[in-house]
């Protein structure tokens, strides 16, 4: 009986392992200058992940600065007309002359609130979210890797490299939440048609 349990683990480590109908193969084999590299997976996944690290630094690195900057130049913007069109440049739109923006005769607290608090954060959560749906799968990839292979003797510098990726991606998400960036709106005074 014993016999047959290890003839049969000797059958099933002789086969590639599979998983959902996807064949993993044990060694990966790349190409470089014509030459054929075999390496064992794991350390092909490892060196990937040493150089995406920093790359996705980079990237969220000069997302935050450009749009740290972009955020200070809308501040200070009054025509709508100016904005620079991207998907995340999404702000409120307010017609004057429009009924209802108009100064009312007596104070509507309704209105004030939604004015200055529910209206700024939709828009501001509105805007987190385009760019997390950006910013998320591949910062959200990256630290399950991490995660998934830590273990070895390169955990602590992959653990770390995953800290600092996260609180880059949490700058650019906080950079949304901005005081001067959360409550922009442009007031467009209704032309006469």
């Amino acid at each position: 009986m014993l016999e047959g349990i290890k003839k049969q683990a000797a059958a099933l480590e002789a086969r590639p392992l599979t998983l959902y109908g996807v064949e993993l193969p044990e060694k990966a084999t790349l190409s470089l200058v014509g030459t054929p590299i075999k390496m064992d997976l794991l350390t092909l996944v490892r060196v990937m992940q040493v150089a995406l690290g920093p790359m996705l630094l980079l990237w969220l690195g000069s997302l935050y600065n450009t749009r740290q900057r972009e955020t200070l130049y809308i501040a200070r913007m009054t025509d709508v007309s100016f904005l620079y069109p991207h998907l995340i440049n999404v702000y409120p739109v307010i017609l004057r002359g429009d009924a209802a923006w108009d100064t009312p005769r007596k104070k509507s607290w309704t209105k004030y609130v939604f004015e200055f608090f529910a209206f700024p954060a939709l828009y501001a959560l509105l805007r987190i979210g385009l760019l997390a749906a950006f910013v998320g799968p591949p910062v959200a990839f990256y630290l399950i890797s991490v995660y998934m292979l830590s273990g070895d003797a390169y955990s602590l510098v992959s653990t770390v490299m995953g800290f600092v990726v996260a609180i880059f991606a949490l700058g650019n998400v906080l950079c949304e939440g901005l005081p001067w960036h959360v409550r922009k709106r442009f007031v467009v005074p209704r032309r006469s048609i």
